[in-house]
């Protein structure tokens, strides 16, 4: 199609392809013969053709190369997709909306074409279209692979930190629970739009495992703002059912809430087989979350010494799972006074690797774990983060003495 649209000419018969040859020589100064064209475009029997020519045929349509041209072409589609969607911006109905993103070629074309139409209804204050995504047959996000609904989900999210949602009746809506509000989990503003969430979420909910997540979220707020914690008192059954992210949350609260037989707590939340053998690095994450952000001294040792995970073949998501439990290891060695080893492991930790809803804290933690490795520092910085976030807990007497 490109050759044919920049040669001007249909390509139907050998006489075209002997223009068509000229044309390329004229251009290119390189021969590609019409037999070679024939062959290509089906009037002859077919042949791979070399990689030589399809750079001279590339060169034609004025690119550097084919592997350019590839390039180029994957772009070209994705652009015409996206004009097609925002063509239907203000006429079309939602359905017929989420009909074009479906028609697009590959998953992640379909992935960016949803999330630049759901930051685009935002943006333009069209919450009702908005709204309607998540009511339609059509949206197909729980179907995506994991990782890919955490971006969406995080992309999404971010914008609530300016905008405010009018349309609180997602707040009831599964697939907005579930694509938007547990998969961006803005630690940062649990006193602000996500404690209001929350708050509502509570009220509106009938999924155990969303009634789950939501009184795990309220009871580490009243954590960090040092009010009285709910009572976590869910049946063994309906917890042992529930992902292991999930479960994980569990976990955490019940510690926030003073349980401190670890052993018994994990069997009791994941079951007598879950410890005898390696387990994702995943089961664990909320419960170092917590552990960063307590300095529980006994946790964060049995995290790193009691249990073994499997931390190889991970998935995209999984690497801020493990950058998290870095800095629970990292933790333990400072807090033993292993400075060395300390030093060593805080070259592998990547603070962008950890997710934005959880980044201020972790970043809080890391920089007052390093300032104890005479590694340089911004204290500037540090105060400024712990300022920002605004928890009680998060107090100048809590962080100077959490490697006390």
């Amino acid at each position: 199609m490109a050759v044919r649209d920049k040669a001007g000419i249909p390509i139907r018969n050998r006489g075209d392809c002997e223009v068509l040859s000229d044309l390329i020589l004229e251009v290119t100064d390189e021969f590609v013969s019409y037999n070679t064209l024939r062959r290509l475009y089906g009037m002859a029997s077919a042949v791979k053709p070399r990689r030589q020519t399809l750079d001279v045929l590339a060169a034609f349509c004025g690119f550097l190369d084919y592997q350019e041209f590839c390039l180029s072409s994957s772009v070209v589609a994705r652009w015409k997709a996206s004009e097609k969607m925002f063509s239907l911006l203000d006429s079309g109905e939602v359905p017929d909306i989420l009909d074009a993103v479906e028609s697009a070629s590959d998953h992640a074309e379909r992935m960016d074409l949803l999330i630049q139409l759901s930051r685009e209804f935002l943006l333009t204050g069209q919450q009702e279209k908005f709204g309607g995504l998540f009511d339609s047959s059509s949206f197909q996000v729980l179907r995506w692979e994991y990782s890919h609904q955490l971006h969406f989900g995080t992309a999404v999210g971010l914008l609530f930190r300016k905008i405010q949602l009018r349309e609180v009746q997602l707040l009831g809506n599964l697939n907005f629970l579930e694509c938007v509000y547990s998969t961006f989990v803005d630690y940062t503003n649990l006193n602000g739009f996500y404690g209001e969430w929350t708050d509502l979420v509570r009220k509106k909910s009938r999924a155990a495992d969303v009634d789950v997540f939501a009184k795990c979220i309220h009871g580490f707020r009243a954590f960090l703002n040092q009010e009285a914690l709910p009572s976590f008192d869910w049946p063994d059954a309906l917890i042992q059912g529930l992902h292991p992210i999930l479960r994980s949350r569990v976990f955490a609260v019940n510690c926030m809430a003073g349980e401190s037989d670890f052993d018994a707590l994990w069997e009791r939340i994941h079951g007598s087989a879950a410890k005898q053998s390696p387990v994702s690095i995943i089961w664990i994450h909320e419960i170092s979350f917590f552990a960063l952000i307590s300095g529980n001294r006994d946790l964060i040792k049995w995290l790193t010494e009691d249990l073994s995970f499997e931390d190889k073949n991970l998935v995209y998501f999984e690497f801020h799972h493990r950058h998290v439990f870095l800095l629970v290891h990292l933790a333990h060695l400072v807090f033993n006074g292993h400075h060395s080893q300390a030093r060593e492991m805080a070259g592998q930790f990547d603070l962008m690797q950890v997710r934005i809803g959880y980044r201020e804290f972790v970043e809080l933690i890391w920089l007052r774990l390093t300032s104890e490795l005479d590694m340089p520092i911004d204290r500037v910085a540090m105060e400024s983060l712990r300022v920002g976030l605004n928890y009680p807990r998060l107090s100048k007497v809590w962080l100077n003495g959490y490697c006390g």
